[in-house]
């Protein structure tokens, strides 16, 4: 019998969970275990995309720890600059990856804040070199201007 993504989760198997997802997409997984974390709001998701991370230090990994702690457990305090910490180093890992400096960005609009506006600026401007339709880029671009415009404005008052 297969054992389940939650039965993974729960008995934190890192060599079940490695056996039983090798080969499998990211996109595959990445659903039911957010999935999972919403539904039980439990900690062990994160936990065990950890320990894969110390087995094999992969840019998935990374990407599914962010995920996990931007999505299913943004509550937590911090949780923004912990998933921020994991989607940075999956960017270190695979950096032809543009999805993930595209995911990069969305550090920048959520409520910690943890992409500094200058880091946001050299993002969005590396992809709107490589595709001057970026939508991503284009959209922190236009927040860069309006946050400039508002620093601006307050100063000269």
């Amino acid at each position: 019998m297969t054992p389940t993504i939650a039965s993974i989760i729960e008995s934190l198997n890192v060599d079940q969970a490695l056996n039983n997802w090798e080969g499998i997409p990211m996109e595959e997984l990445e659903k039911p275990i957010l999935r999972y974390a919403y539904d039980k709001n439990d900690i062990r998701a994160y936990t065990l995309a950890s320990l894969l991370l110390l087995r094999q230090k992969r840019w998935e990994w990374h990407y599914l720890a962010s995920m996990i702690l931007s999505q299913a457990l943004c509550h937590i305090p911090g949780a923004y600059f912990s998933a921020f910490y994991h989607a940075v180093e999956a960017c270190k890992l695979a950096p032809d990856d543009q999805s993930l400096n595209e995911y990069l960005l969305f550090f920048y609009i959520v409520p910690d804040q943890p992409l500094s506006d200058e880091h946001a600026s050299e993002i969005a401007n590396q992809l709107l070199r490589s595709d001057p339709n970026n939508k991503a880029a284009i959209e922190t671009m236009a927040k860069l201007k309006k946050r400039e415009a508002l620093k601006n404005h307050s100063g000269s008052q």
